[in-house]
């Protein structure tokens, strides 16, 4: 059931098959009539431009190192959302220097939580725990704790579709 097609443009004197695997998803009787047998599909998958088809391994392979960057970046996120002190201080979304009446404090925001460094002492403060009252400024505590706590699941699925995204450019090449 794998798909093998023949270019138009070949002529009676060279003749090139290309092969191409059912991508997993196939599997599926319902994904493979939505995606693969749709006339609409096929005729999309049809187009391209004759002069790349030569270097369309080269250009695969390119845009799957390009998805492997991806998935590189889109797990520093994900990293972000972990409740380990270190963790959170390596993939900080925000990092912040505070000196107030002579106390100098650090900050590193994750999306969990944040790092604070003052008084000679280190706290990992979940955000579920954060005391955003009077001595800080409240309501920009709080906004930073909804909009932390509101990219956790942009994170992980940003890192879930990149896998797939890199497995399609590898075996396309």
């Amino acid at each position: 059931n794998d798909l093998r097609l023949r270019p138009k443009h070949s002529n009676q004197h060279e003749e090139r098959q290309m092969y191409s695997p059912h991508p997993p998803c196939c599997q599926i009787p319902a994904c493979k009539k939505c995606s693969e047998t749709n006339q609409f599909c096929v005729k999309l998958g049809s187009c391209g431009i004759r002069k790349l088809e030569d270097y369309r391994a080269r250009i695969m392979l390119f845009a799957a190192l390009l998805s492997f960057g991806g998935i590189v970046l889109n797990t520093i996120p994900v990293v972000a959302i972990s409740e380990d002190r270190e963790a959170r201080k390596a993939a900080a979304w925000v990092i912040a220097e505070s000196t107030v009446n002579g106390t100098d404090s650090n900050f590193w925001f994750g999306l969990s939580g944040v790092v604070v460094q003052q008084f000679g002492e280190t706290q990992n403060i979940d955000w579920g725990n954060a005391q955003c009252d009077e001595s800080i400024d409240e309501s920009g505590c709080e906004e930073c704790r909804d909009a932390s706590e509101s990219a956790y699941s942009t994170a992980i699925m940003g890192l879930i579709t990149s896998i797939p995204q890199f497995l399609t450019g590898v075996t396309n090449n």
